[in-house]
C-alpha cells in the first residue's frame, strides 16, 4: 500500500450535516476501495488565497490515507462529482507503508512523566 495525502476545500455555504455527509461519503470511497483511512483533519472555514468559483472562503479538510494506486483516482472522480467539492489535490507521500505503523508515528503521544528526582521549587533560595 501506498501513503497519500488529499486537501480538499468543500463550499461554505453548506451547512454541518452537509459538511459531514460530503466527508463520510469520500471516506466510504476509499474504504471501499480497500484502504486505510488515517486521519481526517478539519480544519474548518478559512479564507482562499483567491477566489474559487466565485467564492473567497472554504472549509478545509486534510484527508491521510493508505490504498493502490488505483484508490486515488476512484477518490478523485467522486469528488468530481460531488458539487460540494470546489477543489481537491492529492499527494503521494510514501511506497509500500504499514498502515498500522503509520497510524501509530500519527497518533499524538502522551507527555512523558516528569522525573521523581526534580528539584523542589521552595527549597532553591532557603539555604543558610
Amino acid at each position: 500500500m501506498r501513503l497519500y495525502e488529499t486537501m480538499y476545500l468543500v463550499n461554505p455555504r453548506l451547512d454541518s450535516e452537509g459538511l459531514s455527509s460530503i466527508v463520510n461519503k469520500l471516506n466510504n470511497v476509499i474504504e471501499k476501495n480497500n484502504g486505510v483511512i488515517i486521519k481526517v483533519d478539519e480544519w474548518g472555514k478559512r479564507s482562499l488565497a483567491y477566489k474559487v468559483m466565485k467564492l473567497d472562503t472554504a472549509y478545509y479538510i486534510l484527508l491521510h490515507y493508505c490504498g493502490d494506486p488505483e484508490t486515488p483516482s476512484k477518490l478523485q472522480r467522486a469528488m468530481k462529482l460531488e458539487d460540494g467539492v470546489i477543489k481537491y489535490q492529492t499527494i503521494k507521500l510514501k511506497d509500500e507503508v504499514d498502515p498500522e505503523e503509520i497510524k501509530a508515528e500519527m497518533t499524538p503521544q502522551k507527555p512523558a512523566e516528569e522525573n521523581e528526582d526534580t528539584v523542589d521549587q521552595s527549597d532553591i533560595g532557603n539555604e543558610e
